[in-house]
């Protein structure tokens, strides 16, 4: 099986959202503005996906392929908060995370209140916007924007980037792919509603007592690469994001 992809990222997002367990290795070819994820251009379609599909003549050639971070998530209900260890009745949601879960205040004007923990362990209070928790590969979007480090697509982490928190020493932090984080709005929080967006679009809502869990999906994406992912990875930095680029100091 194969997934053909012509746009730009957010078309690359939208397929990756339509496979909820395990996805076929993606071909994506770039059609879009940005192109940050679609390493082949469009012209180039013929000789790319004919060996794919076998037309050559010739031995098939190695391909290499990047299986990209996804995340899974679990929401639990304020009545199942205290029972989180054994919650055979909170399976994960259908839904997987290619770029980011975002916890925000929605269309509210206060600010969010969340707890943070991670492996059961309360980390922090996040008092802002919201909260970032970010793949290796959105770790070049939205979580970028709010201020993250940008990561390597196969380093094994995952980034928690506040959203405009009300404190100057709130830092983004990451963690390795083993954590297991919850977000959890508490009963005395000032706004009473807040949204869980996935890639983008608003999932989820949650009232006080609340809270969603977040994992690595045992399910990434796998894409192909034109180069190598670490080549195909800066070319998108330098070119799309036009990282440190600036004149070259003259002798």
């Amino acid at each position: 099986d194969l997934v053909v992809c012509i746009g730009g990222d957010g078309t690359l997002c939208w397929a990756a959202g339509l496979f909820s367990g395990a996805m076929p290795p993606v071909v994506a070819f770039a059609g879009g503005s940005l192109g940050f994820l679609t390493p082949f251009p469009l012209r180039d379609w013929m000789p790319v996906l004919a060996p794919l599909l076998g037309v050559n003549a010739g031995p098939a050639q190695p391909l290499k392929v990047a299986c990209r971070m996804r995340f899974q998530m679990r929401l639990l209900r304020e009545e199942n908060f205290s029972r989180a260890e054994s919650e055979p009745e909170c399976p994960p949601i259908p839904v997987q995370a290619m770029n980011e879960v975002l916890v925000h205040r929605g269309s509210s004007g206060h600010l969010v209140k969340l707890e943070v923990w991670v492996n059961k362990t309360q980390v922090t209070m996040v008092q802002g916007d919201g909260l970032i928790i970010a793949t290796p590969t959105g770790s070049t979007a939205y979580s970028l924007a709010a201020g993250g480090s940008m990561l390597h697509p196969t380093v094994p982490g995952i980034i928690l980037t506040p959203v405009c928190p009300h404190s100057l020493s709130f830092r983004p932090v990451v963690l390795p792919d083993s954590a297991v984080v919850r977000v959890r709005v508490p009963l005395n929080a000032r706004s009473s509603r807040v949204m869980v967006a996935v890639d983008g679009k608003d999932r989820i809502e949650l009232m006080r007592g609340d809270s969603i869990e977040v994992a690595v999906s045992p399910y990434p994406l796998p894409t192909i690469c034109k180069s190598s992912v670490t080549e195909d990875w800066f070319r998108s930095v330098n070119g799309a994001l036009r990282w440190n680029l600036r004149d070259e100091q003259k002798g």
